[in-house]
């Protein structure tokens, strides 16, 4: 794709998502479908193990080298979501 490998976006993004719902729901098991793959359900112990298989797949995918989607993916997520929580002060919309 024409988009820059370092630093995976994707990556980020999912990292963030992930440290806000821990930070919300905390780290809890839950499963995932999708509706164009009838029938398959992905299973995770939490939003952080999902976070780090939605990284993995750009590099499944041909799309990023490992190096832009493991620290330096994920720390960049979490390092924002942080800063958008400190930001609530603990009051949620």
């Amino acid at each position: 794709p024409e988009h820059p490998n370092y630093v995976s976006g994707h990556t980020s993004t999912g990292s963030a998502a992930a440290t806000v719902l821990a930070d919300f729901f905390g780290e809890r098991p839950f499963s995932a479908t999708s509706p164009s793959l009838p029938g398959e359900v992905r299973e995770f112990d939490s939003f952080t193990q999902a976070a780090a298989e939605d990284g993995r797949s750009r590099v499944w995918g041909g799309v990023h080298f490992g190096f832009s989607v493991t620290a330096e993916g994920h720390q960049l997520g979490e390092n924002v979501a942080r800063a958008a929580l400190a930001s609530f002060d603990g009051h949620w919309l």
